[in-house]
């Protein structure tokens, strides 16, 4: 895979296109060799990837703190606690990339319906709409009708209304399938390897267009005015879905390095940099280890956690500083959400456990700690997928709506059927990671049966709420790093149940490692705090909200509610 950074940015002045910015165009030479509008191959392929960047984990993305805010990830940085400033570059970042990669969507349509290019056009609308779904989700009401618009002088577009906003995505999904559909239109061009997603085939396009609408909505289930049970009986009866690891809609992260690094970011940048910035929750550890009370799976092991997860210590040793959190029989090395410990600041990159292959096409633990000190680049190879939807997330979706009486069908069955269909996505993840390691395979193997067997014996077992908590459970610990999808599943139904610093008994490994340097400090519910209320939203840009005279007000992230939340 070779993406083209020659891409020409329609305007590429002021903070945000066609939100905030200056007066006029710059001037853009007509020079054939130089065309204002790059061609629909390079458009596409730009598109797609700077789509995964902007929902994804790394370098300042908005990923990194909703991985902190769903409980997998924790950081020492501002996240931490729900903190969060108006001015977060993680905030700022993710939405400049939204509107500028809008600017080549709006391009790629408008020129592919032009042309009478309409696959191309349907992939375009497609990518707009899980982008804009997406910002709905987490801002609430954003620019959209007058979003990049210099061109129409509009330089302070109003903020549209985010159930306005979600109806118009509904429309144009169903635009997008038209188009691919359309067998009247030229299509003189159509995709092929310039499509980094589905090369061009047009069958599966349909699919994942079909699957983004059922999860939109079951998004949309707990508000009535927009939530269609006939569509959704439909779309799940018709079963022109997502329905085969090979169908899953991702963007697949390579290895190259040149003439640009097309790694997974969170691996160039947890790998590559000079400390460890995501650290594994522990909570989400001992969820997986099987020791958390509060979770339905006490006492049964999870089987990922060696592909979710690495530990460079091995054999009991010692963390190179103190840390707040060390299980000395597994060799996990973390810091607890909240934390006030001496520990929590100390730096751990040869020591700490780093995320691994599943998520970020890290290394694979195979016990035997780092093989040559701290990890680093050599040490993985960053080639992992950016998931949209896949195969797995659709059969969780069809077992909510079961569960929430939404759709007829087993529940317990379906469950099954996602649990399967998680396993089966590490090893595919596994198989394409292009390690030197030796990953072993995990569906089918005598660990990973049991496991299953184990979750829908509970499953089976429970009251209904219960059932409804084991399913949104099991599907944020398979979908490890999808911290968008699982920010909207934790408002949506509650679920899972999340840290709670002012709590008592949070965590059962007793073994952090103390000043001296020994194992054996005992972890205090009083080392913990939260002085924060849970993040019902995410504010906007203050740069937005400064210089965008229609802007409201800044919100307030506990009170302003996405109209979907339950």
């Amino acid at each position: 895979m070779k993406i083209n950074k020659n891409i020409i940015i329609i305007c590429i002045c002021g903070v945000l296109l066609g939100v905030t910015g200056c007066d006029d165009y710059l001037d853009i030479n007509t020079d054939p060799n130089n065309p204002t509008v790059a061609p629909l191959d390079q458009l596409t392929s730009k598109i797609q990837k700077d789509a995964a960047d902007t929902y994804n984990s790394g370098d300042f993305w908005m990923a990194n703190f909703l991985g902190v805010f769903t409980h997998q990830i924790v950081v020492r940085e501002e996240s931490d606690q729900y903190g969060l400033s108006t001015g977060s570059n993680f905030i700022s970042n993710s939405w400049s990339k939204l509107y500028l990669t809008n600017t080549n969507m709006n391009s790629l349509i408008g020129t592919a319906t032009e042309q009478g290019n309409m696959i191309y056009a349907g992939i375009g609308k497609i990518m707009h709409v899980d982008a804009f779904s997406k910002a709905v989700d987490i801002w609430g009401d954003i620019p959209y009708t007058e979003a990049n618009q210099l061109g129409e002088s509009i330089i302070a577009p109003k903020f549209d209304d985010q159930v306005q906003i979600y109806t118009t995505l509904f429309a144009l999904l169903d635009e997008a399938i038209a188009n691919l559909k359309d067998e009247t239109a030229e299509n003189s061009l159509t995709p092929g390897g310039d499509d980094l997603i589905y090369g061009g085939d047009v069958d599966k396009w349909i699919k994942a267009a079909n699957t983004l609408k059922l999860k939109m909505y079951n998004n949309v289930r707990l508000y009535p005015e927009l939530f269609d049970a006939a569509a959704v009986n439909a779309l799940i009866s018709e079963g022109n879905l997502i329905s085969s690891l090979d169908e899953d809609f991702e963007f697949k992260y390579a290895s190259a390095l040149a003439p640009e690094d097309e790694r997974h970011p969170l691996f160039a940048a947890e790998y590559g940099g000079g400390q460890i910035t995501q650290y594994i929750s522990p909570w989400f550890y001992e969820i997986m280890m099987g020791v958390n009370p509060t979770s339905y799976f006490t006492t049964i092991e999870d089987p990922r956690i060696p592909y979710y997860w690495f530990n460079q210590l091995t054999g009991g040793e010692l963390a190179q500083n103190p840390i707040d959190y060390h299980d000395p029989n597994t060799d996990f090395v973390s810091i607890r959400f909240g934390s006030l410990s001496d520990g929590r600041d100390s730096g751990q990159r040869g020591s700490g456990t780093m995320v691994g292959m599943y998520i970020c096409g890290g290394r694979y633990d195979d016990g035997m700690g780092s093989p040559d000190g701290d990890l680093g680049s050599s040490d993985g190879t960053g080639v992992a997928p950016f998931q949209y939807i896949n195969y797995y997330e659709r059969l969780f979706i069809e077992a909510e709506l079961m569960q929430a009486g939404v759709v007829t069908g087993d529940a317990s069955a379906k469950l099954r059927e996602a649990v399967v269909a998680a396993f089966a996505k590490v090893d595919d993840i596994a198989e394409n990671n292009g390690s030197s390691q030796s990953i072993p395979t995990l569906s089918g193997t005598t660990e990973v049966t049991a496991y299953i067997d184990d979750v829908i014996t509970l499953f089976d077992a429970a009251t209904a709420d219960q059932k409804m908590e084991i399913i949104m459970t099991q599907k944020w610990i398979a979908s490890f790093g999808k911290f968008t999808d699982q920010y909207n599943d934790i408002r949506r139904t509650g679920y899972p149940v999340l840290a709670n610093p002012n709590g008592t008994n949070e965590y059962q490994i007793d073994a952090g490692q103390n000043s001296d340097g020994a194992l054996g400090d005992p972890l205090l519910d009083s080392e913990t705090t939260l002085g924060r209320d849970y993040p019902i939203s995410i504010y906007w840009p203050a740069n937005e909200i400064n210089t965008n005279s229609n802007a409201p007000d800044q919100k307030q992230q506990s009170i302003y509610s996405i109209f979907w939340d339950n």
